[in-house]
């Protein structure tokens, strides 16, 4: 989380990213709003209001900070972020209509459809639906199936977002489709894979996961979701692994990982997990230091959190492919320009390395810093290099 709040205020509101308080938590919570009450004035009040919409945390810290009673936070500061919590109540009971209603419309066809992301997350690991804020309701379609399922969403009153309409061929999702339902615009994403392509990971269609899916109840109709341990893997690839230049970190999806784990905990077999997918663990422990696990996960899931990272919290701040056809060449020149840009790229935090790349400490996190990084950052370059080349001949052809 890379932003401009003063210290105690991004310290306050990673503590609130999970839905299920615990007490050690809820004592933490309260020193640092005292930390807060000591030095704010009514601009930092401001923008942590903005901050906690921007990183999809206003109805969770809305809920956390309602536990302590509010004590010594402004009316004015309460009565927004509570604004902002119905809204998210009020959207997102319109998205699980929706959402229903697809899944409804699909399985009378004969479609396999699972939801995914918020709108899965929001009524299955959370205990309010409006407290996981979404943009989309993300649906995951087996690849041959994708045209009757777009097909659908026309009949349903959905059409393509004229805003994503030069969608890469090869991109994991098709155009958006969106609709007006009750004022909110209401946007549905068609995935044929879970991720976004990347050597760091194996293709996810709905055919790895169908077998093993979960039924919920949304909007009055069954639908289809991720089982919990593969939510999790999701989650952690999708938010934490994609590539550099895909999204930024959100508090959001730390709140997603540690809410699945603290929900599912007595429920999962976490030495399998940890035989399968040890870089899930590692990164849990990381998000100790963000949003403090309490003692019995740290106990069962045996985390090591005996060493507390530097930078815990902050986000990738280096480049991420932000240049003009004529400034490729003159990159190596910028970032000598602009040395903190190179030394954010070349040599990210080390919360942030740890937790993207799943590696503590020893040989294997050296070997992130001295080889993967570097690697990542010369397939993005060479991404751009494609994409520009891809353009000019486009051009070229007109």
């Amino acid at each position: 989380m890379n932003s401009k709040l003063p210290k105690p205020f991004r310290r306050l509101l990673a503590l609130c990213a999970r839905d299920a308080a615990h007490e050690a938590m809820l004592a933490k919570l309260e020193q640092v709003l005292a930390e807060c009450r000591q030095q704010a004035d009514a601009a930092a009040w401001n923008l942590l209001l903005h901050e906690a919409e921007a990183q999809g945390m206003a109805p969770l810290l809305h809920k956390h900070l309602g536990a302590l009673g509010w004590s010594g936070v402004p009316e004015q500061f309460r009565r927004l972020l509570q604004s902002l919590r119905l809204r998210s109540r009020h959207a997102n009971s319109i998205r699980s209509v929706a959402a229903g209603e697809i899944a409804a419309a699909c399985a009378a066809a004969g479609i396999d459809l699972l939801l995914i992301k918020g709108i899965a997350l929001a009524h299955s690991a959370y205990s309010e639906p409006g407290l996981r804020p979404m943009r989309d309701i993300d649906l995951l379609a087996r690849k041959t199936d994708l045209d009757r399922a777009q097909a659908l969403l026309l009949e349903l009153g959905f059409h393509p977002s004229p805003a994503h309409e030069h969608m890469p061929e090869e991109h994991h999702h098709l155009q958006p489709m969106i609709k007006t339902i009750d004022g909110l615009q209401v946007s549905a994403e068609l995935h044929h894979d879970l991720l976004p392509a990347s050597p760091r990971h194996q293709p996810w269609s709905l055919e790895r996961s169908w077998a093993a899916a979960r039924a919920i109840e949304i909007g009055g109709r069954q639908a289809h979701i991720l089982p919990p341990e593969q939510a999790l893997l999701y989650g952690y690839q999708h938010n934490f692994q994609a590539p550099l230049n895909y999204e930024p970190f959100r508090l959001i999806h730390a709140a997603d990982l540690v809410t699945l784990t603290e929900r599912h905990l007595a429920e999962l077999d976490w030495e399998k997990i940890r035989k399968k997918t040890p870089v899930l663990l590692n990164a849990l422990s990381r998000l100790h230091f963000l949003a403090p696990l309490p003692p019995e996960v740290i106990s069962r899931l045996k985390l090591d959190v005996s060493a507390e990272p530097k930078g815990a919290g902050q986000g990738y701040a280096g480049w991420t492919g932000d240049i003009t056809r004529k400034d490729l060449l003159a990159l190596p020149l910028r970032l000598l320009r602009e040395p903190q840009l190179a030394l954010d790229t070349l040599l990210p935090p080390q919360w942030w390395t740890q937790l993207c790349y799943g590696c503590t400490d020893g040989l294997p996190y050296w070997r992130v810093r001295l080889i993967e990084h570097p690697r990542a950052l010369l397939r993005l370059l060479l991404a751009w290099i494609r994409a520009y080349r891809k353009e000019r001949d486009a051009a070229a052809q007109m």
